[in-house]
C-alpha cells in the first residue's frame, strides 16, 4: 500500500473513531483485493446493497450472496481505485 493511500486510510478511519492497523505493504491489486475484503466484512447485506445500487450488475448482486456480494462491492472499489489512476504496487500515474 502506497503511503498515500496508508494516509488515506489512517484519516478515513480516524474520522470513524477507529484507526486500522496496515500490517503490510500492498505489493498488487490481489492483496489489495484481500485486503478490502477484510476490512469490509462488518458491512451489513443492507449497506453493500446500497452502495451497489448505482452498479449495471445491481440486478445479478441482489441475488448473490453474502461473499459474493462483499466480493463485488470490493472488485468494484479495485476497478475504481485503477480507474482513478492509482496502482497498488505504488508505480502510480503522473
Amino acid at each position: 500500500m502506497t503511503d498515500s493511500l496508508q494516509r488515506a486510510v489512517a484519516r478515513v478511519s480516524a474520522q470513524k473513531s477507529k484507526i486500522l492497523p496496515v500490517s503490510k505493504k500492498i505489493t498488487d491489486k490481489f492483496e489489495f483485493f484481500e485486503w478490502l475484503m477484510a476490512t469490509h466484512k462488518t458491512l451489513s447485506r443492507e449497506a453493500l446493497l446500497e452502495r451497489l445500487a448505482a452498479a449495471p450488475n445491481f440486478q445479478e448482486a441482489k441475488d448473490a450472496s453474502d461473499t459474493e456480494l462483499l466480493a463485488l462491492y470490493c472488485e468494484g472499489m479495485v476497478v475504481a481505485f485503477e480507474a482513478s489512476g492509482l496502482r497498488a504496487d505504488g508505480q502510480n500515474h503522473p
